[in-house]
Formats: structure tokens, C-alpha cells, sequence
């Protein structure tokens, strides 16, 4: 999932706690443009979901090239079961 953390209410952050909490196997990309969100994902304790953090403005290559490499994503996960 690509999440941007600042985003209104329901933030990005309170979302991240509800992966972690209901979809504990899905990665997370964060994307932002606040150079202490390493810290914030820190201190949420969201070390667990988030894979990689994207600084803003993006580069679709840096996204690409994660991916490629076989980054943590969501094809590299089977289906949950119900």
C-alpha cells in the first residue's frame, strides 16, 4: 500500500495502525515530504508494516526500482485466507 501519513482525518497515521492491527502482512510504502517521518514510523511502532519510506516529490523510478529488486510488496505475499 502506498500511504501519504498527512493526509485529513482519518490520518495516515491512525491508518497505519489499522494495517498493523487488522492486515499485519501488508507492506507499506510511505510517501511524504516532512524529513522526520523515519522518526514518526519510529514512534508508532509501524516498523513492522513499513518497508520503505519515499521522500516528496516522487520519483516513480525510485518505486520502480524497489519493486524490481523484490522490495517487500504486495505480490511477494499470498492472499489471506477468510
Amino acid at each position: 500500500m502506498l500511504l501519504d501519513l498527512n493526509i485529513p482525518r482519518p490520518d495516515g497515521l491512525e491508518i497505519a495502525q489499522f494495517i498493523r492491527e487488522r492486515f499485519a502482512t501488508l507492506p507499506v510504502i510511505i510517501i511524504s515530504g516532512y524529513p522526520d517521518m523515519i522518526d514518526r514510523v519510529n514512534q508508532a511502532d509501524l516498523k513492522a508494516i513499513v518497508r520503505l519510506v519515499v521522500m516528496k516529490p516522487i520519483k516513480p523510478q525510485v518505486l520502480i526500482d524497489y519493486v524490481l529488486a523484490g522490495g517487500d510488496c504486495i505480490r511477494n505475499h499470498a492472499a489471506p485466507a477468510d
